[in-house]
């Protein structure tokens, strides 16, 4: 911890406000009806932008589905904010494209095919869970 010498001087301010208060006045009602139509209205704003946010990222991230006729997409990795690198499955033939704004790019096709686990079948609670313990398992 760093002493500042002259740190003292920030508080000569409040205690020059302290001694110029009469120290007869009332103190004010916390919950008077201005203050109380102030939080609501502030709270109410907050919710109306959360709720706004929420409804335009819902609107502008596409969320492509997951099997569409006879390609699928298996797997998706973001490398930056707009490029991707996307596994499909076309019919029997798995590809690995490289997607970006300008393009959609082959990158390889390969010649195994990869096994996906499939994590539709699990809950909430068990990602959660699941979350926590590989966090745990990094810190060690």
């Amino acid at each position: 911890m760093r002493f500042y010498p002259f740190s003292f001087l920030t508080l000569l301010p409040q205690y020059a406000v302290a001694e110029a208060r009469p120290s007869s006045a009332a103190p004010s009602a916390l919950f008077t009806s201005d203050y109380l139509v102030q939080v609501i209205g502030s709270f109410a704003l907050v919710i109306f932008l959360l709720v706004l946010v929420l409804f335009l990222v819902k609107r502008f991230t596409t969320v492509s589905p997951k099997t569409s006729g006879s390609i699928q997409v298996l797997s998706s990795v973001a490398l930056g904010q707009k490029e991707r690198v996307v596994l499909l499955q076309v019919g029997v033939e798995q590809v690995l494209v490289g997607v970006t704004p300008g393009a959609i790019g082959l990158l390889h096709t390969l010649s195994e095919p990869v096994n996906i686990t499939d994590d539709e079948d699990k809950t909430f609670s068990d990602m959660w869970s699941d979350a926590i313990s590989r966090q745990r398992s990094a810190k060690k």
